[in-house]
């Protein structure tokens, strides 16, 4: 249901279970004719403010996720265009004669056509950024050998100088050490994969590196390197990572951990080296 989002904003309550419990009190009302009259009754004026302020939730909520890393022309571009024109088929003010009877249904719904155009555009703006290079292999230290000759291979048929191949490797060797010593105690440590995508951004390098879930954050750990006043020993991945990269982004989904990197295809050897 789309104001499933509102309606934990709203509440603060986002467990499973409370949803299950919800769908049983629901299926119940089907047997008790009285109680769902009674809630039927409930005037239109009140419903309609509860649902003004659902909407208004759910919009926030879509904006904070635009803002949530920066809004750069295309995401503008993205963003505005599926909006209006999701507002536009909704309100049947334009292509109103255009349309065929059969493809109504979907078109009249703002929120199916907006959703639409946004993965379309995704998917057409993608096609700039290149074919993606894919990397899939045990999360083990003894992969890192392997990775660093994927990464070497991707730079050598791009033509860039060794300085872009040295910064490429030693952001991701950090990474991939740093997160192998967060997880370290956990029992499936040795049952991980590491899924690793490579693709060019104009100048920049992105490196999607994708592994079972840790309880730290590496965004954070890269944060504590930007405010502490006296870093630590063990603090020196961190440093690296900030050192040799220009973004890191750290997303974690249900016992996934995604880390972002932006690497210069430029190189930053110089930067890095002062910490070694």
């Amino acid at each position: 249901y789309s104001t499933s989002i509102s309606v934990v904003d709203m509440t603060g309550v986002g467990a499973k279970s409370v949803g299950i419990w919800c769908g049983m009190i629901m299926m119940l009302l089907a047997f008790a004719p009285k109680l769902y009259a009674s809630i039927l009754s409930i005037p239109d004026a009140v419903v309609g403010a509860y649902l003004i302020v659902l909407i208004v939730l759910l919009f926030v909520h879509g904006l904070r996720l635009v803002f949530e890393d920066g809004l750069d022309f295309e995401k503008g571009f993205i963003v505005g265009l599926s909006f209006w024109l999701g507002i536009g088929f909704q309100q049947k003010a334009i292509f109103t004669n255009s349309i065929p009877s059969w493809a109504e249904v979907f078109f009249a719904n703002g929120m199916t056509i907006g959703t639409i155009l946004v993965l379309v555009m995704i998917a057409i703006l993608n096609l700039k950024r290149g074919r993606k290079k894919i990397l899939n292999t045990l999360f083990v230290e003894q992969s890192i050998p392997e990775v660093k000759r994927f990464l070497n291979q991707y730079v050598q048929q791009n033509g860039w100088d060794d300085s872009v191949n040295y910064t490429l490797q030693l952001a991701a060797e950090e990474t991939l050490l740093d997160l192998l010593e967060l997880r370290k105690d956990q029992p499936d440590a040795r049952r991980s994969k590491l899924h690793i995508e490579l693709r060019k951004l104009e100048e920049m390098i992105e490196l999607d590196i994708a592994v079972a879930g840790v309880e730290d954050n590496m965004e954070d750990r890269i944060a504590e390197v930007n405010t502490a006043d006296n870093l630590s020993i063990n603090m020196l991945s961190s440093q690296l990572i900030h050192a040799v990269t220009e973004d890191v982004r750290h997303y974690q989904f249900h016992g996934v951990d995604y880390i972002c990197l932006q690497v210069s295809n430029i190189g930053r050897e110089a930067d890095a080296k002062q910490y070694l």
